[in-house]
């Protein structure tokens, strides 16, 4: 009988899993919006996207400033860290505008 109960064991330790990752999202999201802009938890998510793919990307802050061809290194509940040639920024998710991903062309060389 424990054999047979052994798949049931695993689906259910699989919907707990789900259930806390969900939960985890949501959550996360929800103490963006939080803040009066529900805007960075959009922002968040593709922060962490440019982040895990090691991208080059473009960010505009409020006020017209922009970041060329940087690096996320890392994002935070309220800040992230920018890589660039001269060194890092620590931005504020709220002064973020806009994010624009490079996309390498076929001979290599990235538009500007």
């Amino acid at each position: 009988m424990p054999d047979t109960l052994k798949p049931l064991r695993l689906l259910l330790g699989l919907r707990g899993l789900l259930s806390r990752q969900i939960t985890t999202v949501t959550s996360t999201v929800g103490t963006s919006a939080a803040l009066g802009d529900p805007v960075i938890g959009l922002v968040t998510v593709e922060l962490h996207r440019l982040r895990r793919s090691a991208g080059l990307a473009t960010i505009t802050t409020r006020g017209g400033h922009r970041h060329d061809r940087v690096r996320v290194a890392a994002v935070g509940c309220h800040h992230t860290v920018l890589l660039r040639p001269g060194g890092r920024i620590l931005l504020p998710l709220r002064f973020i505008e806009a994010l624009a991903p490079h996309t390498p062309t076929r001979d290599g060389v990235q538009p500007r």
